[in-house]
């Protein structure tokens, strides 16, 4: 099968097309994209990276990154690769941002999101001080990624 999105790879890790969820506003789901994260060298799938599509103000609560990488492949810092090479995706639907949120005690998350150059959210991000005490409510940090900066590698 051709993968559509045959760029988003790098010496290591391709990211292949897995699916694509249409919107329920009933349920309240918006579009996501799912990719499956493919290391290159066993040919085996890693993990799982999705991106919502989200313009609502539901991004400052839910965020629109989401990954998983399957237990046996944790530690290699495949979901901090996954992120970065889902960046030219993400531009081509129109962000320039994210935002991801992490539960606090998900340390490996809040790692990724760290090891990506994303900073917490602030007011001036266009969160509202509701959105904020929900969070905190929630124990979710939440963060925003500037995709036209430079990120650490």
């Amino acid at each position: 099968m051709y993968n559509i999105y045959d760029y988003l790879k790098d010496d290591l890790l391709s990211l292949v097309h897995l699916s694509f969820q249409e919107a329920e506003p009933e349920e309240g789901i918006l579009p996501r994209y799912g990719f499956s994260i493919i290391c290159k060298r066993t040919s085996q799938e890693v993990g799982v990276i999705f991106f919502v599509l989200d313009r609502t103000r539901r991004q400052y609560i839910k965020g629109h990154l989401s990954y998983g990488i399957h237990e046996e492949h944790r530690g290699n810092r495949y979901a901090a690769r996954a992120c970065r090479l889902l960046i030219p995706f993400i531009q081509d639907q129109g962000y320039d941002r994210v935002f991801i949120g992490a539960k606090l005690s998900n340390l490996a998350s809040l790692k990724t999101i760290k090891a990506i150059g994303a900073r917490p959210v602030s007011l001036e991000d266009g969160i509202r001080l509701v959105e904020v005490d929900k969070l905190k409510k929630d124990q979710v940090a939440m963060f925003v990624w500037e995709l036209g900066h430079d990120n650490p590698k």
